[in-house]
């Protein structure tokens, strides 16, 4: 499945001006890392976790209702490191997509194409800040390459895959990175273990941490890291932000879920908190609307805040 938002949803429906309260900020300078000015956008599309081995019918589909803009929510790609510092794999398969012909009829049309990788496309299932810098920094200009960022861009010297761009006037959508920071769960998982079921163990075991009420300690673990904190802060104090109308937080893992199954930032409350305290302090007027969007799970959700305010967060998730 992929989610499809129009202009309509969000610029008539009130019912998503939620949550947040009139506060102005500084103003900081902040470079986008694409700016579309001339774009008019009535749809855009989104969705996550699109394995080669299945059918890529969902391409096509996509094609066919001619979103503005397609985003990536990661896990783009399935793959496997070889001895966890090879990833010829998951540069095959990015390959592999990228030339099969309904992807090449979806790159030949007008729609903008973005996105931010997740544990998948680095080749390790349940990755976090453990992984070796080298392999990091590889699978993010693996993931560049796929999306043709061009070899000057900011984005290639990041210590992360996270991302800003603005669609027209009006439009922001602020791609975060929650693996290459992301520290671990207070039991790390034993999910990219390559022996059977240790997905499932693993998931097992963030919901007994959940259940007797252990937390990770809050003065050590973080989601996003300091220096995507930081660019992050400075994103929501910049003019960029101060004149949307429409936003975009585009996380790979669920924010809002209280399924402890799975993984999320649930598991990191203080850093949860922290993000949704941020916004709340930077958002300029009533009118602006904040969507969190996701991916991660081979389900599609919506989250509410509650019933007059919303969708707080829509996921959309198991393209294949």
């Amino acid at each position: 499945t992929f989610f499809v938002f129009t202009q309509t949803q969000f610029y008539s429906n009130t019912m998503f001006a939620f949550l947040f309260n009139l506060c102005f900020a500084c103003v900081f300078s902040v470079t986008l890392d694409s700016h579309h000015k001339d774009i008019h956008v009535e749809r855009i599309a989104f969705g996550s976790c699109s394995n080669h081995r299945f059918p890529l019918d969902y391409i096509d589909n996509i094609v066919k209702i001619k979103p503005d803009v397609f985003l990536w929510t990661g896990d783009i790609v399935y793959g496997k490191t070889k001895h966890g510092t090879d990833l010829k794999n998951i540069r095959e398969n990015y390959q592999r997509l990228k030339s099969h012909p309904s992807y090449q009829q979806l790159l030949a049309s007008d729609i903008i194409i973005e996105g931010v990788y997740d544990d998948h496309d680095i080749g390790m299932n349940d990755a976090d800040n453990r992984l070796l810098r080298s392999i990091q920094n590889e699978a993010q200009q693996l993931l560049l390459d796929f999306l043709d960022v061009d070899s000057a861009s900011n984005r290639r010297q990041r210590n992360g895959a996270y991302a800003v761009h603005k669609l027209g006037d009006d439009i922001l959508i602020i791609m975060l990175d929650t693996r290459t920071h992301r520290s671990p769960t207070i039991i790390p998982s034993i999910g990219k273990w390559e022996f059977p079921f240790m997905a499932w163990i693993a998931s097992y075991l963030r919901y007994l941490t959940a259940y007797f009420g252990f937390v990770s300690d809050e003065s050590t673990t973080t989601v996003l890291g300091h220096e995507q904190w930081d660019w992050f802060q400075e994103i929501l104090h910049s003019h960029h932000f101060q004149s949307s109308k429409l936003v975009l937080v585009v996380s790979g893992t669920q924010i809002f879920t209280s399924n402890p199954y799975f993984e999320s930032w649930g598991h990191f409350p203080a850093e949860r908190m922290k993000l949704v305290n941020m916004i709340q302090a930077a958002v300029a007027s009533p009118q602006q609307h904040i969507l969190f969007v996701s991916g991660d799970v081979h389900h599609a959700e919506l989250l509410y805040g509650n019933a007059e305010y919303g969708p707080l967060e829509v996921t959309s998730s198991g393209l294949t």
